[in-house]
């Protein structure tokens, strides 16, 4: 008998977001197999058949976070039709909108990377969902239209740059609560400060 693949895909999406749910109010230091399954409505033995371990359901949600804001992105960053300022823009929308709106997959971003410092095959997976943020930005600049060594200046400095600058908006609000981290002038001050730095490369 054929399995209902549709069908499977839906528990283990209800399992990824029960496991996102968990690892908000527990850490993932503190998530345990039978709380993901009770948060998830089901025997743990259910949980079982689907990941054989924690792990597994770690690796899976960060392989599909990875992949909803790779999808995200889509939206706002287009390396062949948008100038270079437009598809920054979008980096910073897309992170701010996740900053002000899903708290949890912000949370569970830092968790992992807590997570990755002690676990290898877990900062293997954490170390490709940044490496394909870097790879994006990096192919916005090296699409756009500049000059050969401009390119490659901002080809090595904005990626890390911009990443660095994103995450530490993560940070400060959640620290803060959102009280007191004003969001909409952090980025709007940071895409200043990265034109600015964008002209002056190109000058």
């Amino acid at each position: 008998m054929a399995r209902d693949n549709s069908g499977q895909e839906e528990k283990m999406q209800q399992i990824l977001q029960a496991t996102l749910e968990v690892i908000s109010r527990e850490t993932i230091s503190g998530t345990r197999m039978h709380l993901i399954a009770k948060e998830a409505g089901m025997s743990q033995s259910i949980l079982h058949y689907y990941f054989a371990s924690k792990k597994d359901i770690l690796v899976r949600l960060m392989q599909d976070l990875k992949r909803e804001f790779n999808i995200k992105r889509t939206q706002d960053v287009d390396a062949k039709r948008h100038s270079l300022s437009q598809n920054l823009e979008g980096f910073l929308k897309q992170k701010k909108d996740i900053i002000a709106h899903q708290r949890k997959m912000d949370v569970a971003q830092f968790d992992f990377f807590v997570q990755s410092l002690v676990d290898e095959e877990l900062k293997v997976v954490f170390r490709d969902f940044f490496q394909a943020w870097y790879d994006e930005i990096h192919e916005v600049i090296c699409l756009a239209d500049l000059p050969q060594a401009n390119k490659d200046k901002l080809a090595k400095t904005v990626p890390r740059m911009l990443i660095s600058l994103m995450m530490g908006a993560s940070m400060q609000y959640l620290i803060w609560d959102g009280e007191l981290f004003d969001l909409d002038e952090y980025f709007s001050q940071t895409e200043e400060m990265l034109l600015d730095y964008l002209n002056k490369v190109l000058a």
